[in-house]
């Protein structure tokens, strides 16, 4: 029976494969923790302690998410139903059905996006959010590459399609359990500049395109320029000098400070302090963006308040994540 809604068949399988690559990554990246051999030397115990407490933040990030994600497709389904027509609503009563129906009608991906930028107050938690996952994000490419870190691009693809926090306290606990390295790096300071640029010139424009055709591209855009900071990062030779992930952080930082600057008094010519913090819980996309926000920044917390005997494997300089 005709519903009357476009058909998207590619949206339906890049919304299934999504799903199943978040599993299936989350397995990689747990399986890749459990395959590691923690040195044996004086730090075991604080190893261990270590290990346990980031292991519940990573229980409490996934379970954060995985509520405000059913929220956003509960949500999406329920907008969804009441957009049927009544003849199709009495002809499928099929739970599988309607949910199939769904994926292939729904503009699920859109509607996340247009909401995470439709309005100043909530773009304060979603800018904060994404400017956190462009940190973290060159700082596992600095220190992944440096401590050589196992599977390092499970930690960056899962980055890429969950929100940050979980990815981020994952890659803690592997440089927690990863036996002493300190490789030499070379980072390419000019397509690092590059990409630091233009992520920051998309999250700066991206309230401006709300509601029109460019929002989706400019998303996908975004998501690669994160994606990139993978690439960024080589092996180099004992002769050259380390890169700490400090350095590569600060002008991320000052970028950063600007542009949340900007936003926050974008959004006092529109709304209140009170509207600010009420919009966290706007939407179930805003929520999941900013509730992971703060999760992040706890568990920065707690990695930089890490005992300094693991230094041995992650320099206290060198423990920025966000």
């Amino acid at each position: 029976m005709e519903i009357g809604l476009p058909v998207n068949y590619l949206g339906a399988i890049t919304f299934w494969l999504y799903i199943l690559a978040a599993l299936g990554l989350t397995i990689l990246a747990i399986y890749t923790l459990a395959s590691q051999r923690p040195p044996h030397d004086g730090a075991q115990v604080e190893r261990r302690k270590l290990t346990l407490r980031f292991s519940a933040l990573a229980v409490i990030s996934f379970c954060t998410l995985s509520v405000n994600m059913l929220r956003v497709l509960i949500q999406s389904y329920t907008q969804w139903s009441k957009r049927l027509p009544s003849a199709y609503d009495r002809a499928h009563h099929g739970l599988l059905t309607r949910i199939w129906t769904w994926s292939i009608t729904s503009t699920l991906f859109r509607d996340f996006g247009e909401a995470i930028v439709a309005d100043q107050a909530r773009y304060i938690w979603v800018l904060t959010a994404l400017l956190a996952t462009f940190s973290v994000c060159s700082y596992m490419g600095v220190e992944g590459r440096r401590r050589n870190i196992p599977q390092l691009c499970a930690f960056f693809a899962l980055s890429q399609i969950l929100p940050i926090s979980f990815a981020q306290i994952l890659f803690y606990i592997a440089l927690i359990r990863q036996p002493p390295g300190d490789r030499p790096i070379r980072v390419r300071s000019l397509p690092s500049a590059l990409v630091l640029v233009l992520y920051s010139f998309g999250l700066s424009v991206a309230t401006q395109v709300a509601g029109t055709a460019m929002l989706m591209p400019l998303i996908l855009v975004t998501r690669l320029l994160l994606l990139a900071q993978l690439l960024l990062t080589r092996t180099g030779t004992e002769e050259m000098k380390r890169t700490t992930a400090s350095l590569m952080q600060y002008p991320s930082v000052v970028i950063a400070q600007l542009l949340i600057v900007r936003q926050v008094y974008l959004s006092l010519q529109e709304h209140s302090l009170m509207d600010i913090g009420t919009a966290l819980t706007s939407h179930p996309a805003v929520s999941t963006l900013g509730c992971d926000l703060i999760i992040s920044v706890i568990s920065f917390a707690a990695w930089e308040c890490s005992d300094p005997l693991m230094s041995g494997d992650v320099s206290s300089d060198s423990k920025e994540a966000s």
